[in-house]
């Protein structure tokens, strides 16, 4: 048993050397476009997980930016790109290709977790962890190859609890953990990574943003008051002149409490647009923003003694 072991782990190493050696034909200067293309098509066959990591350190995993990209699913091809941009696009579209299956995506999983407590990758730990996101969020159950959740989430929390890391890593980490966890024994981290934003209109969206994605049945009745309590405390501490970002927030804590919209779509606590005084300008001048956030404003004065 311990020589077939053997062997199987050094054929593994073997296979993982190879694709390894494929990433680096791709990314080689000196590489035919020929070359290229067959490196490509049999990293396209290969196990993902053995050359994930490198890739990721290779492209550019949430696309590149601008026009003037590939013309075809060939880009090693193309005699317009330059030799530069014919090696991002190509490493690029075969982490796209390969990232587009949600089986390969899921399998993923493990390795971006280890990615975002690498610290050595900056702001690809952030991209990283958008990918655990969304895993999660279209999980309807355990992820395979994932830890439990109760031990990712305790590994996300410690990332977004230490202040030694970038503060864009903490709130990543955190929106992560709010997908599916209950939020209750976060919401007070949430305040405090909100708190350290510049300006109280920063303060006010980090912690919306933070908490958007906590589903209003997960929430203990203890720590809905305490959601209610904070999102309303955000919302006087912002300017009046602020309307419609104000209008959004009051909007959003009418739904996390449930108030019933006086028309579809627009909203809990805004007023009905129908009424003449709205007829005229757009809503920040003619003030329907700002009667909806008084809407709110007036049932937070008669119901906050219940909270």
């Amino acid at each position: 048993m311990r020589v077939a072991s053997l062997i199987l782990s050094l054929l593994m190493a073997t296979q993982a050397a190879t694709q390894a050696d494929d990433l680096d034909v791709i990314a080689d200067y000196q590489t035919t476009p020929q070359a290229r293309g067959e490196a490509y098509y049999r990293l396209m066959k290969e196990d993902f997980t053995t050359y994930a990591r490198k890739l990721f350190t290779l492209c550019s995993p949430m696309g590149r930016v601008g026009s003037g990209g590939p013309a075809t699913k060939e880009p090693w091809n193309e005699l317009l790109l330059t030799e530069d941009d014919r090696i991002k696009y190509t490493l690029d579209q075969l982490w796209a290709e390969r990232m587009s299956d949600e089986d390969t995506h899921a399998k993923t999983l493990p390795i971006m977790l280890e990615m975002v407590e690498d610290e050595s990758l900056g702001l690809k730990r952030q991209i990283a962890l958008a990918h655990i996101q969304v895993c999660l969020k279209r999980a309807k159950g355990p992820v395979p190859g994932l830890p439990p959740l109760d031990e990712l989430y305790s590994r996300l929390e410690r990332i977004a609890r230490d202040k030694k890391q970038p503060l864009h890593v903490q709130q990543s980490a955190l929106r992560v953990i709010l997908v599916n966890a209950k939020p209750d024994g976060y919401l007070d981290l949430a305040a405090q990574l909100s708190a350290r934003e510049p300006r109280a209109i920063d303060k006010a969206a980090t912690f919306f943003d933070l908490t958007i994605r906590a589903k209003r049945e997960t929430f203990s009745e203890e720590a809905s008051k305490k959601y209610v309590r904070l999102c309303f405390g955000y919302l006087q501490s912002m300017n009046d002149h602020q309307n419609a970002e104000k209008f959004y927030f009051a909007t959003r804590i009418g739904q996390h409490l449930g108030i019933r919209e006086v028309e579809d779509s627009l909203g809990p606590f805004a007023p009905n647009r129908s009424l003449p005084k709205y007829q005229k300008g757009d809503y920040k001048t003619n003030g329907y923003y700002q009667d909806t956030v008084d809407n709110a404003m007036k049932w937070w004065a008669e119901h906050k003694g219940e909270y």
